[in-house]
């Protein structure tokens, strides 16, 4: 019986394909969820506007991702975007803006590309924002998400950086807290 030195191994020009999708679906995506009350505007302002944005800024969440997204780790995430939005989750603190940031995104496949598009269909059903940053247009990550029509979806907004989102969004904040202040004095008058 003739003996190989390659018994006992799995050798197939597949395998190393197998074994990557089998790797980098162990690992974590997700690199932090957090609400915008952790995340701190660099811009000073009036007391009477950071005591409202420190109160609007609980309905922004924070999900700072890594890696490589395709089918393999995009679940996870889905699942926890989707848990955000479940109603329980949602009456306890419903949320205005997501903000998506993929800095640290190596790539992004066209399962995961298309994935985002059905978390923009589930935030659309709540008048959720979608923001995203940290990539360029001209990106891997930006012509992924460009190709599945991401990046051109009403209600989906793109930033190059973290810091830009979050000033935009404080900027939003405290644009609705001017009207609401004109609206009241309109009222008083």
């Amino acid at each position: 019986m003739p003996t190989s030195k390659y018994r006992g191994r799995f050798r197939s020009p597949t395998s190393p394909g197998v074994f990557f999708v089998v790797q980098s679906s162990q690992r974590q995506s997700i690199r932090a969820i957090s609400d915008g009350s952790s995340v701190l505007s660099t811009v000073r302002r009036p007391g009477a506007h950071r005591a409202y944005l420190r109160a609007v800024s609980q309905q922004t969440t924070v999900v700072r991702l890594q890696g490589f997204l395709f089918f393999g780790t995009i679940t996870h995430v889905e699942d926890a975007l989707r848990a955000l939005l479940a109603e329980p989750a949602w009456r306890r603190t419903p949320i205005r803006f997501l903000v998506l940031d993929l800095a640290s995104v190596a790539g992004v496949d066209m399962s995961a590309a298309e994935a985002f598009v059905r978390v923009r269909r589930l935030l659309a059903g709540r008048a959720v924002v979608l923001v995203l940053c940290g990539f360029g247009v001209e990106s891997g990550v930006g012509r992924a998400l460009g190709n599945v029509g991401l990046l051109d979806m009403p209600g989906v907004e793109l930033f190059a950086t973290f810091s830009d989102a979050i000033e935009c969004e404080f900027a939003q904040c405290d644009l609705r807290a001017l009207s609401w202040e004109l609206m009241l004095i309109r009222s008083l008058c």
